[in-house]
Parts: C-alpha cells; sequence; structure tokens
C-alpha cells in the first residue's frame, strides 16, 4: 500500500525548524520532495511515497497557489544558516502534472533550476491589475477558500487574491535575487525579480490597506472576484469590521513594515483579535450563511479559524511581535499558548496542539481540536532560534 499523503507545505515547514538540529538529513529529505512538483513549477498540495518507481505517487492536486513559497523560503534558510551552496547543483526530478492529474516525466535538473520554475509559476498568478496572487483553490487559510471562486462561465477560478501568499511571493523574489546575485548567468533573472518585487510592494500598498478616513486602517486578508467584496477589512461582505491575524503578521515577517510602517495599526488589529487564549485567527467570527468566504463557515464560533485561537496562526503574529521589537507583548502572547500553562488539556501536553476552542453558548472553554496536527510547533522553534 502507498503510505498517507504528506503536505508540502507542512513538511518544509518542519525542515526548516529541524535543519538547526540535522541539516544532513533536511538537506536529504528536501532535494527529495523537490522530486514531486510538476515541470511548470507547480506544487502539489500533498504527495504519497510510491511503492516502487514505476508507480505513479498520490497527490493531492488542489491548487492551492501557496505551497511553492514555503518551499523557497526553506531552502533560503537552509542556504544561510548552513551556507551549503552545493545543495544548488543537486539534480532532482519532476512529474507532469496537468489538471488533476499526473504522469511520469524524463526532465531533470538541479535544486536552482528547481526553485526559478518554481518563482515563475508564483509570478504567472499575479493579477494585472492589483500586482497581488491570485487565491486559485486557497492559500495557507485552508477554510477561507472562496476567494478564488468566480460565476463566470468556462472559468475555474476568478481574479480574487491572497494577500498573506502575495507578501511571501514578495519575500521569495527578494530571497531568490540573493541567491541568484551568485551566479552570472542568472544576473538578468535576479533584475526580473527585483521588478516584480517592486511592482507587488507598489499594489500592496495600494489595494491591501483599507482606511476608514478617519486615520484607521486595517490589512486586508484578501478579496473575491472582480474586488466585490474584501475579507479583513472596516466592511466586509457580511457588513462587519473584521481582523486577520495572518495578514498583519506577514506584513512584518515579509519585510514589508520596513518599507511602510503599519505598526501602530498592526498592535490595534492584535489587540481586538486578542483573547482569554491568545491571538484569535479572525475576529468577528464568520456566520453560517456568510457562503461566499468559503467553509470557515461551516465550523462553530469559537473553533479552528472561525474567531478561536488557531495556534498556527498565533504564532505567526507573536513571531512578528518579536520582529517588532514588542518583546514584552509577544511572552505575553507566547505564555497564553504553551499548553503547560493551562490549567486544563484535552489533548497531548508535550506537543503544540491544533488550536484553542472558546465559546461560552457551546460549553468550550480551552479544549483543543486536535494534536500531532499542525506545523505550530516549527513557528515556535523558528521563533526561539531567529
Amino acid at each position: 500500500m502507498q503510505a498517507d499523503l504528506i503536505g508540502f507545505r507542512d513538511i518544509f515547514q518542519q525542515l526548516e525548524c529541524a535543519l538547526f538540529w540535522i541539516p544532513e538529513v533536511c538537506r536529504s529529505r528536501m532535494t527529495e520532495a523537490l522530486g514531486y512538483i510538476g515541470e511548470n513549477g507547480r506544487v502539489p498540495r500533498q504527495y504519497s511515497y510510491q511503492r516502487n518507481k514505476a508507480v505513479l505517487p498520490r497527490m493531492d492536486l488542489r491548487e492551492f497557489i501557496d505551497q511553492g513559497v514555503w518551499i523557497i523560503s526553506a531552502i533560503y534558510t537552509y542556504l544561510a544558516v548552513t551556507n551549503d551552496v552545493s545543495i544548488l547543483y543537486e539534480e532532482c526530478g519532476y512529474y507532469k502534472i496537468e489538471g488533476r492529474s499526473v504522469s511520469f516525466s524524463d526532465k531533470k535538473n538541479t535544486v536552482l533550476e528547481h526553485l526559478l520554475c518554481i518563482a515563475d509559476f508564483l509570478l504567472d498568478h499575479l493579477d494585472d491589475r492589483t500586482h497581488c496572487v491570485h487565491a486559485l483553490y486557497g492559500d495557507w487559510n485552508d477554510a477561507l477558500d472562496g476567494l478564488g471562486n468566480t460565476d463566470d462561465p468556462g472559468k475555474k477560478f476568478g481574479t480574487g487574491v491572497s494577500v498573506m501568499a502575495t507578501m511571501q511571493v514578495y519575500r521569495n523574489c527578494l530571497q531568490m535575487c540573493e541567491i541568484l546575485d551568485h551566479e552570472n548567468k542568472f544576473r538578468q533573472k535576479a533584475r526580473k525579480y527585483r521588478e516584480t518585487a517592486a511592482s507587488i510592494l507598489h499594489g500592496l500598498f495600494a489595494y491591501a490597506i483599507d482606511d476608514d478616513g478617519n486615520g484607521h486602517r486595517k490589512i486586508v486578508h484578501g478579496w473575491g472576484d472582480k474586488r466585490l467584496f474584501e475579507v479583513g477589512s472596516f466592511c466586509d461582505n457580511d457588513g462587519q469590521s473584521r481582523d486577520s491575524a495572518t495578514s498583519n503578521a506577514f506584513w512584518v515577517l515579509s519585510g514589508i513594515n520596513g518599507k511602510k510602517d503599519m505598526r501602530e495599526h498592526i498592535l490595534q488589529a492584535y489587540s481586538r483579535l486578542d483573547s482569554k487564549y491568545g491571538i484569535r485567527t479572525f475576529y468577528p467570527y464568520f456566520a453560517p450563511d456568510n457562503k461566499m468566504v468559503g467553509r470557515i463557515t461551516q465550523l462553530p464560533e469559537g473553533t479552528a479559524e472561525n474567531a478561536a485561537v488557531y495556534i498556527h496562526a498565533t504564532l505567526f503574529a507573536i513571531w512578528s511581535l518579536y520582529e517588532l521589537g514588542e518583546v514584552e507583548l509577544a511572552e505575553k502572547q507566547l505564555l497564553k499558548i504553551l499548553p503547560f500553562t493551562h490549567a486544563y488539556i484535552s489533548t497531548t501536553p508535550f506537543v503544540m496542539p491544533n488550536s484553542y476552542c472558546y465559546n461560552e453558548q457551546y460549553g468550550f472553554d480551552g479544549e483543543s481540536m486536535n494534536d500531532w496536527f499542525t506545523g505550530s510547533g516549527c513557528v515556535l522553534g523558528k521563533i526561539v532560534f531567529f
């Protein structure tokens, strides 16, 4: 039997943390995983190890736009930590991925060429008008999968945008530039990535900041097809003024705050998102009748990403607080989410759980939906080392 599916996003977050202890193993796993991407730079959401190389692997081929961003970031971190540039010249294979089908490929080239392929695939999905990245099937916030939808006949996805993925792609462009600056034959490519990063930044400044006209601003989470609605704005499609933890976190973690200071507004957003168990992923919650934004509305209020402390997102926010120099506030939030600081633990006490639920109406008060099921432990490790 084939093994269970392995998430690309998940494994590269794990490897980016683990490389501080076992860099040789991480190098091997990174190059192995790169052999499962598509020839066109498309990265499947998940893949499996097959019985032998004559058997095609099972893959989750839903078009989550953000899978490749974690690969570029992890390999950049590997290079920064180990200075082992030889990884860039190791050869890896590909598969042919078209739509929801996968087939064998004879193509092989270097890790560096794989990174170029991944970066170009991401940039092929920039919106012509806003220069932000189309959400397609979704991004890290899996449950908010309505942004990529469209009613246009004959089109699978619309022009909806993920601001989080856009900020990650901006950072990827700069990371690729640093890698390519050491390669004479790719200097023109590096110039292109710098120019693209500048246009992405312009798009974020123009479209991703919502201003209420009274000096208050929000970094929006994204928007739907043709910008018919926004999420994380002063007036979302349901009339709510809503905040998103990840859009604020990645404004800092992607280095954009150094270009346009949103510190005051980010801290205000975190204050509104704060709760008994830490910073919530979204607040207020998405009601069941708000079908437009996606399956997040199927989650009860106060669970997982729907106005609960989804710890993976919370740790992105905490990491950004450290980056902003808000050490006292970051440590206060960190203590809120560590399992051993809780009087009641519903899952394994020595690992980071999936989330902390809170809804007095339903009797939720700190229960965790899952453990061994999230990348939050990896982000915690990176906070400690970075």
